[in-house]
């Protein structure tokens, strides 16, 4: 039986192959979107970034940025007009780690900030998609088929509407292809380093911290425990002392609302332009259509998160181990990539059950699900799962054709496919991946 690589050398070699003519078709249509999403950037105020930028210029001024409340004759440099005055809490509600990472701006025309920040997302996409095509055992025709994926992903609701509001998950993404081409390689240390940036950026990523026990890395463990310090230490020093308590307090009072339905009421316009910028072009967003697919709303509120996070945690820690037995997550010396595959799908599956609303920016979470899938399969299974992986992006890009149909119910349904194929992946790898040879990732 040959190699996947030799399988993949033997496709490029034949003529005329129609991925290649799909791949083309697809960059073209790609570049087509990053021009909406320019001129999205241009005519809107990209509203979530706008929350991030003032919450860490609050944060330097000595305020407290999860519980600041503007009010008029302060400096419209403070000033975020999506904040309910009804709301206890501000609009910020990334971690301190990742606030502190919008400090650079503080000094910065707010224009100028949202021009960076269309370069960082992009930037991270493909920096994300560079660091998965380098490794080791792609042939051209994976690299081929991660790229059709990663193209048809430009093309959906979720990611116009990431760009638009100037989110922040691509970035998460990136960190997860950086870990697992660092953790496959002889620089572990580093790997356990940027996952813990990865944890630090997102509560629920703190599964990862059972990586370095399933891999039997000592030099795991240490530089994941130097990158914690790091994590938990630089909010301190720069946003302020009580941070990190002031982050937990507000997001369980925005936890206790979304769970108690409790809705905002918007914010009144009180001044005309904010840092030169008109207030209507601020607070303008492009018709994207998307829906919360939070698994509390998806079943109508009816489970606690007091049992299903930490349920989600003992099960994603069981399949860890239970792959660690069977040699599975250390495979090729560096870590198979099937135990990747697995650990992004339990991500994927953990982001569903934060009792917040889950809106469909956060599915930029899946494209390490679907590219970590191409490295972990071969053969026929890995074309099941490239048709699987364009089946679900197609039905996220169906989204635009309900709305116009008026099929508004339909647009939480490619959120429910996700879970389901994030489902599916955990238990898959957990259960029936069988050869310790298969999936086999090490660094270039």
């Amino acid at each position: 039986m040959s190699s996947r690589h030799d399988h993949d050398r033997d496709d490029e070699d034949k003529p005329g192959n129609p991925l290649h003519t799909v791949l083309l078709i697809l960059a073209v249509m790609a570049l087509g979107g990053l021009w909406v999403d320019i001129q999205n950037t241009r005519t809107g105020g990209s509203i979530d970034l706008r929350n991030r930028v003032t919450g860490a210029r609050v944060a330097a001024a000595g305020e407290d940025p999860y519980f600041y409340k503007w009010t008029p004759g302060m400096s419209d440099r403070f000033y975020d007009p999506l904040d309910s005055p009804d709301s206890p809490v501000s609009t910020p509600t990334v971690t301190p780690a990742l606030l502190t990472l919008f400090t650079p701006f503080n000094a910065l025309p707010y224009r100028v900030t949202q021009w960076l920040w269309l370069v960082v997302e992009y930037g991270c996409l493909l920096g994300g998609f560079w660091l998965w095509a380098r490794t080791r055992g792609h042939g051209r025709e994976t690299v081929v088929a991660g790229a059709i994926l990663t193209c048809l992903f430009c093309l959906t609701p979720h990611w116009r509407l990431h760009v638009d509001r100037g989110q922040s998950y691509v970035i998460l993404a990136a960190l997860f292809f950086l870990t697992q081409r660092l953790a496959a390689s002889a620089r572990p240390a580093a790997g356990g380093f940027a996952a813990s940036l990865l944890m630090g950026f997102r509560p629920t990523n703190a599964i990862l911290l059972g990586v370095p026990a399933a891999r039997r890395s000592k030099r795991e463990a240490a530089g994941m425990a130097a990158g914690l310090a790091l994590a938990f230490a630089a909010p301190l020093a720069v946003l302020g002392s009580g941070v990190w308590a002031s982050y937990f307090k507000a997001m369980d009072i925005r936890a206790h609302r979304y769970l108690e339905h409790v809705r905002d009421i918007p914010a009144k316009r009180v001044i005309e332009q904010v840092e030169g910028v008109p207030i209507e072009c601020m607070v303008k967003t492009a018709f994207i259509p998307f829906a919360d697919s939070s698994v509390y709303k998806m079943i109508s509120f009816q489970l606690s998160p007091a049992w299903l996070l930490p349920g989600w945690a003992v099960l994603a820690g069981a399949a860890g181990l239970w792959m660690a037995r069977r040699g599975l997550a250390r495979g090729g010396g560096g870590g198979g990539a099937g135990f990747w595959w697995a650990v992004s799908a339990w991500l994927v599956i953990g982001d569903f059950l934060l009792p917040a609303y889950r809106y469909d920016y956060n599915n930029v979470l899946l494209l390490p699900l679907f590219l970590t899938g191409l490295s972990a399969l071969e053969g026929r299974a890995r074309t099941v799962w490239m048709a699987l992986s364009s089946a679900l992006l197609a039905a996220h890009f169906a989204g635009w054709t309900a709305v116009w149909l008026g099929w508004k119910a339909y647009i939480p349904v490619p959120g429910m496919l996700a879970l389901g194929l994030a489902c599916g992946v955990a238990v898959w790898t957990a259960f029936f991946q069988r050869s310790v040879e298969r999936g086999v990732v090490s660094a270039a």
